[in-house]
């Protein structure tokens, strides 16, 4: 029953993973042809921007060589020259007005002109307006007052260049609603006037049918619309239009854009400074699923129906040794953590590679147990030293309360006054809280100490302390200068019946700084000297290199205790040298500075 559990288990993980790896497959396969679907669409949609870019750029360099011929006409050029002199009230009352005035129009009526524009048109500053193509079903109004155009002042400062217009009404004609193209060119010359060659918005709508209903196209030059071919939806797609454009660098001569579900061409002709701009309103997404997402429904129920049938199948021949494996497990002496020797009954390599690493977990959770036996005692002799610490104080304040109290009733203030100090370098001592002082707790606790050691020695003990305030902050362990003063006063004086002198310096420089405590006593032997320097380099190597718990005993070598202290706190910025000879010690701290 409990193999059947575990064979459900196993379909049921695997099915969700062939679940999982099917539909991101699916996904997969639908997004690359969704990629390929719309990298089709933008080469489709780029190539249509720019043969309408190259179409639209024909058709204004057509109306520019329109004028262009006018002007290179010397009869055209002459008849303008003539009019110049006249004005619209006299130009039909002298026969060589009459006769410029013909030739311009007949200039302006040839058939090539009439079939491919709307309207070509010369108007002067002195009111004279001539027109071709005026036909009855496109009359001109030559009353028409040229200070009425509201496009004329596009034209200042640009004398003698092409002024392409955009998309506006006919201003010669008398119909409404006549929408035009145009472009115009001031001729050089005083006053003599301007031609405009004009392309109906009709023609340009018949010549820029888009290849898809849902694409607008819409034709700029810089930021300015000159022609669209779907202007009352102009609107809708104005903002988005605007903000692509003005990311759009000028010398970018194509770009396609992707924004909501959307896409956009931008074809640009740099010489024109024109970019052609279509819109496809098409909805990509909702076009793909038509076509790709059944098959892709049906790859991943075909991958789910053969994955499904393979992982059952598998399951149960995997089955078998794993009943071997879990046999052997549950023969494992749990008591002693020891593993049954039987796994040659295991034939599958993977299997009984399984079962090995299966012993190998037990004996490293045999020394695991081991050690965390060991690092409870070693927790419980901790929490009773520190309880042992805490209580050993108390004692001691109380006794040292009794002492003063003692010396208040005989009058003895200098007992009073040790009490106190007594105390206070107890409270500093047993603060289990704070584990390192700072070099200037360190010397108040040190002043203390002298302090109670001059009631012993009276005169015949003098101390000098000379630490830069630079030095306050840096941190040292506790008591690690008064366990060095401690041994020069106990062992540097043995054989000396003299002043007791005792001199702490302490300096700080760019790299480093330093504490040196020295004594005038007899000195320390070289074997002495030399077992304290082996000592300690055993106390490094142990610290660094085999990482190994170190105790220092209770009343043990001053110096190798804090030298392993400082360790500790500095490791290899730290470094101890001992001076001695017949006249005295000094021992000097040196610690290098961090980043």
């Amino acid at each position: 029953m409990k193999t059947m559990v575990l064979q459900k288990r196993m379909i049921l993980v695997f099915s969700i993973l062939v679940s999982i790896s099917s539909i991101a497959f699916g996904s997969i396969y639908y997004l690359i042809v969704w990629n390929n679907y719309i990298k089709l669409e933008k080469k489709n949609l780029q190539v249509a921007a720019d043969n309408y870019a190259q179409q639209y750029i024909f058709t204004t360099e057509q109306m520019e060589q329109v004028i262009q011929n006018l002007l290179s006409d010397q009869e055209v050029l002459n008849s303008i020259g003539i009019l110049s002199y006249t004005n619209k009230e006299e130009i039909n009352k002298r026969s060589y007005y009459v006769d410029a005035k013909n030739i311009i129009q007949t200039a302006l009526n040839t058939h090539f002109l009439k079939k491919n524009f709307s309207r070509v048109t010369l108007f002067m500053q002195n009111g004279i307006v001539i027109s071709g193509t005026s036909y009855q079903s496109n009359p001109t109004d030559s009353a028409k007052d040229i200070s009425d155009l509201d496009w004329l002042f596009l034209l200042e400062g640009k004398r003698g260049q092409y002024v392409l217009l955009p998309e506006h009404a006919d201003n010669w004609t008398k119909l409404e609603d006549k929408q035009v193209v145009s472009v115009v060119k001031q001729i050089l010359g005083k006053d003599l006037g301007y031609f405009e060659v004009q392309k109906s918005v009709e023609s340009l709508n018949s010549m820029f049918v888009p290849e898809n209903p849902m694409w607008n196209l819409f034709v700029y030059q810089n930021d300015e619309l000159l022609y669209s071919s779907k202007r009352d939806n102009y609107q809708e797609d104005a903002g988005f239009i605007n903000s692509v454009l003005g990311n759009v660098e000028m010398t970018d001569r194509a770009q396609i854009h992707n924004t909501n579900g959307y896409l956009m061409a931008i074809s640009r002709m740099q010489n024109h400074n024109i970019r052609v701009v279509i819109i496809d309103h098409t909805p990509l997404l909702k076009e793909t699923m038509k076509t790709v997402l059944p098959l892709t429904l049906l790859i991943i129920i075909g991958m789910l129906s053969v994955s499904t049938t393979y992982v059952y199948v598998s399951s149960r021949y995997i089955l078998q040794p794993i009943r071997q494996l879990k046999f052997l497990m549950e023969r494992t002496d749990i008591e002693h953590l020891k593993v049954s020797e039987e796994k040659t009954i295991i034939k599958d390599a993977d299997i009984k590679e399984l079962y090995d690493t299966y012993a190998e977990v037990l004996l490293k959770l045999k020394r695991s147990i081991q050690k965390e036996r060991w690092l409870s005692e070693l927790q419980k002799q901790a929490q009773f030293d520190l309880l042992q610490a805490q209580v050993n104080p108390h004692f001691l304040f109380n006794i040292l309360n009794v002492i003063s109290s003692r010396g208040l009733e005989n009058g003895d203030e200098a007992i009073c006054e040790i009490c106190a100090d007594l105390a206070q370098m107890l409270r500093y001592s047993t603060n289990v809280i704070e584990k390192q002082g700072t070099v200037a707790s360190e010397i108040q606790y040190l002043e203390m100490y002298l302090a109670l050691l001059r009631f012993r020695y009276q005169d015949k003990l003098k101390y000098e302390i000379h630490v830069e305030e630079q030095l306050n902050d840096f941190e040292i362990p506790k008591l690690s200068l008064q366990q060095i003063v401690e041994n020069s006063i106990l062992h540097a004086f043995k054989t000396l019946d003299c002043v007791k002198k005792i001199i702490i310096t302490g300096k700080s420089s760019k790299d480093t700084w330093e504490i040196s405590i020295c004594d005038n006593g007899t000195g320390m032997s070289e074997e002495t000297i030399k077992s304290i320097n082996e000592r300690c380099e055993q106390i490094r190597e142990a610290l660094t290199e085999k990482r190994e718990h170190i105790e220092m005993e209770i009343g043990g070598m001053g110096i190798v205790n804090t030298y392993a202290r400082m360790y500790q706190i500095y490791e290899n910025r730290f470094s101890m040298n001992i001076n001695s000879d017949e006249s005295g010690t000094q021992v000097l701290f040196t610690v290098e500075r961090g980043d």
